[in-house]
């Protein structure tokens, strides 16, 4: 069962701050949500009844040893530049972690959970 989910995704332009795109997993009156934010648009989406699915791929992607973990370049400064933050919480996954411009190994698959829903295509960001 899923407790909590928080996924934020910012990416930068440029060194003035730049918001261009921002994913946000809501869970509100045992609802959840999906909000994605391009500039000034937003969209939202209801994956109530995806919740489960989403539970076991989490799982099946071995994401737990991203618990705990600060993914960081820290050798240069670079634009476009991109700030993540994840919290997990659910029966079989706990996982708390963020990053600044690099990301985990498995990445990717933990991306295709929204190119999957048809949330976000592959050009992402």
């Amino acid at each position: 069962m899923l407790k909590k989910l928080y996924f934020k995704y910012e990416f930068l332009s440029d060194r003035f701050g730049n918001r261009d795109k921002i994913l946000e997993f809501e869970i509100e009156d045992n609802k959840h949500y999906i909000k994605y934010m391009d500039g000034d648009n937003e969209k939202k989406f209801d994956i109530t009844d995806k919740t489960d699915v989403l539970c076991e791929y989490l799982e099946n992607i071995d994401i737990k040893n991203w618990d705990n973990q600060y993914f960081e370049n820290v050798t240069m400064e670079y634009f476009p530049e991109s700030f993540w933050e994840l919290v997990i919480m659910s029966d079989n996954v706990k996982v708390e972690c963020k990053g600044r411009s690099i990301m985990p190994d498995n990445w990717e698959d933990f991306m295709s959970i929204f190119y999957n829903m048809n949330i976000i295509d592959k050009q992402f960001p």
